[in-house]
């Protein structure tokens, strides 16, 4: 399961003008916004205030491999499926040799998928042989076999090649043999259950909680002389003049591949589950931007020198 997706808060404070940012692969959200408004006709601004959070994507030049039998062409992905398939009717091929006097296990055989077999002294070994087996051919439909599918990578097209990856993969494999065995006349095989619970993945992108507050600076001086009084007042906006302009920015970006899958894959045993969720985000912003006035008074200096007729 994917999801991208790309949510953001922009505030131009200024007189005049919008700023706009076109997407370009590679380049970071603050660095085209800041493009943007150099070639733009925005006046200057006189402060840039960003809260990004952001995955860049990694692009680089990725071929397509496809397998061919002659007859069917398959991609990367129905392949991996019959061979995983193949895979499993190899291993079941896998046998004990017992000892017909003792009763004792000797060895491991296994019969190719082409013909043949072979005795292997462990288990290990013959099921190394069946699985390099499998690699060379696929099933069709589960049943027959095909020649031996060839790869074939053509091309080299653009691609992100760097993903977030939060998938769940449980494989399971039963028994393949006999467990028991007395002079190959009579075998018992026992079916193991398994049962798992409920699975749940959450994947993240990227995600802003930050806040961006802009407000009004006040200072206030005052003096008293005799019957004179002076106040000087000061107070500066930022946005509140035609010469000055504010850039904000609040962004949660991802350009990356967010991946949640959960596969599950059971042979030759039995098995429940439970509940299974996933939950993939690209991004996620509930940031915030203020822009207002503060009625907070910074500073007071008072004094009083003589006395009022």
């Amino acid at each position: 399961m994917k999801k991208l997706l790309g949510t953001s808060a922009l505030a131009l404070v200024a007189m005049t003008g919008v700023a706009f940012a076109q997407t370009v692969v590679g380049q970071s959200v603050l660095e085209r916004v800041l493009n943007s408004t150099n070639s733009s006709s925005l006046m200057p601004a006189t402060g840039v205030f960003a809260n990004i959070a952001e995955n860049l994507p990694v692009v680089g030049t990725s071929g397509v491999t496809t397998y061919s039998d002659g007859t069917t062409t398959l991609n990367q992905t129905q392949y991996d499926n019959l061979l995983a398939q193949q895979t499993n009717q190899a291993l079941a091929d896998v046998a004990p040799v017992v000892d017909a006097a003792s009763g004792a296990t000797t060895g491991y055989k296994y019969t190719y998928l082409g013909g043949g077999t072979t005795t292997f002294a462990t288990l290990a070994q013959a099921q190394a042989a069946a699985k390099a087996d499998a690699a060379d051919y696929a099933v069709n439909n589960g049943e027959g076999l095909l020649n031996g599918y060839t790869s074939n990578t053509v091309g080299g097209t653009q691609a992100i090649l760097n993903k977030i990856d939060g998938s769940i993969s449980n494989t399971m494999t039963g028994t393949q043999t006999a467990t028991a065995n007395v002079a190959d006349s009579v075998t018992a095989l026992q079916q193991v259950t398994v049962d798992i619970g409920n699975m749940a993945t959450t994947v993240l992108g990227a995600v802003n909680t930050g806040t961006t507050s802009l407000g009004v600076n006040s200072k206030v001086a005052e003096a008293v002389a005799g019957a004179s009084q002076a106040v000087n007042n000061a107070t500066t906006q930022i946005g509140g003049a035609a010469d000055m302009s504010a850039l904000v920015l609040n962004v949660a970006s991802n350009a990356t591949d967010v991946l949640g899958n959960v596969n599950n894959s059971f042979s030759a045993l039995n098995g429940t589950l439970g509940t299974i969720s996933t939950t993939v985000l690209g991004s996620v912003n509930t940031g915030t931007i203020t822009n207002g006035v503060n009625a907070a008074t910074n500073g007071v200096v008072a004094g009083i020198v003589g006395t009022a007729p």
